[in-house]
């Protein structure tokens, strides 16, 4: 029963997928005294997931024995880019999540575990390498977890890892004055809390973390106060997603990896040069141990 609940708890939690966390940074910094702060919120309701293969599936039902399974994430985000000194920008973000996985059991039972409460806090300093002709700028940080259950006793997705990771990145942008447009891309690798696996049999709620790399591409353009962007966003494990069914030759499971590919328009309203209106869509296109599906996101921004 312990394994089982463990699995159960391990494989809700690859739902969770990253676009949760902010896909803003660039490698611009904010002048001394200047902010980037955004709220919003956003809604994701999706029935399949890329299983360890990449294969689409009914979400949650890797091994068949579940029927009419969901999941439902709704978040809303706190994000802000702090110009701390000219040469040095404060980056920061949190969460608060309510998430839900709904499955119908083989018995006939039906149940919709729902946990809600604040979930990573990203704290990070981003710095110049570069500023002519093109911006070049390396960001550190530290991914906090705020207290939530590592293994919620309903048997539902847990808000997180429950370890501190730590990522760098490096990261590139170009205008391309006098055209109002620009292209930036960023290249990361994320050291994981937890790392390694354990064994299947005294495996926990969450196993054994692999680091990650991930990498995006982005380009922007601006037409009066209309601002449209396109970013594509990777994020790949160091090894190989489990799987989490328990099926196959493995004898020990891997929980917290998964591989993540998504595409993001972005449409923004600015109506003058401190507030603007928000709204995205994250789709993920492929991957593994994450869902397959498009959240919808509204936000509003305040500049200075």
């Amino acid at each position: 029963m312990q394994v089982c609940k463990a699995l159960s708890g391990a494989f809700a939690l690859m739902l969770l997928p990253h676009f949760a966390a902010p896909a803003l940074a660039q490698a611009w910094l904010q002048e001394t005294g200047s902010y980037y702060f955004k709220v919003s919120a956003s809604y994701l309701s999706a029935d399949e997931e890329f299983n360890f293969e990449g294969d689409r599936k009914p979400v949650l039902n890797e091994d068949g024995s579940k029927m009419d399974t969901s999941f439902r994430d709704i978040s809303l985000t706190a994000y802000l880019e702090y110009g701390w000194r000219d040469y040095l920008t404060l980056v920061a973000s949190v969460p608060y999540k309510i998430v839900t996985t709904m499955e119908t059991r083989a018995s006939g039972f039906r149940i919709e575990p729902t946990n809600g409460g604040l979930g990573d806090f990203l704290i990070a300093l981003r710095a110049p390498l570069l500023r002519k002709p093109f911006v070049l700028s390396v960001q550190g940080g530290l991914k906090l977890p705020l207290g939530y259950e590592q293994d919620p006793d309903n048997d539902g997705a847990p808000l997180g890892t429950g370890e501190v990771d730590a990522e760098f990145q490096l990261l590139y942008g170009q205008s391309l004055w006098p055209i109002p447009a620009y292209i930036s891309a960023g290249f990361g690798y994320r050291i994981r809390g937890g790392s390694g696996t354990r064994d299947l049999a005294t495996v926990g709620a969450i196993g054994g973390l692999n680091d990650e790399i991930f990498y995006n591409v982005e380009a922007g353009y601006t037409l009066g106060r209309v601002f449209v962007k396109l970013r594509f966003d990777a994020l790949q494990s160091t090894e190989d997603p489990p799987d989490l069914s328990g099926g196959g030759s493995r004898l020990e499971v891997v929980a917290g990896d998964q591989d993540v590919y998504k595409l993001t328009p972005e449409l923004d309203y600015n109506f003058n040069e401190n507030f603007a209106i928000s709204t995205e869509l994250f789709h993920i296109f492929a991957g593994a141990n994450t869902v397959a599906g498009t959240a919808v996101s509204v936000g509003v921004v305040f500049k200075r």
